[in-house]
């Protein structure tokens, strides 16, 4: 699954049916991305990132 971190929370919770803490790390995770990119790692360990590029992430979690 690859989700674009302009994306809206709304569509994302439609697509993934995503919980609201996985919504809470992934707009959490997006804010480091814009701001500390250093400190993404342990954001994502939760969520099962397998990669992270610009505004995008990749999951494994999902689909």
């Amino acid at each position: 699954t690859v989700i674009f971190l302009n994306s809206t929370v709304l569509m994302l919770r439609v697509l993934l049916d995503l919980d609201r803490l996985t919504l809470l790390l992934i707009l959490v995770a997006h804010h480091r991305l814009v701001h500390d990119q250093c400190a993404l790692a342990e954001c994502f360990t939760a969520l099962g990132v397998l990669d992270v590029e610009q505004d995008t992430l990749v999951l494994t979690r999902y689909g």
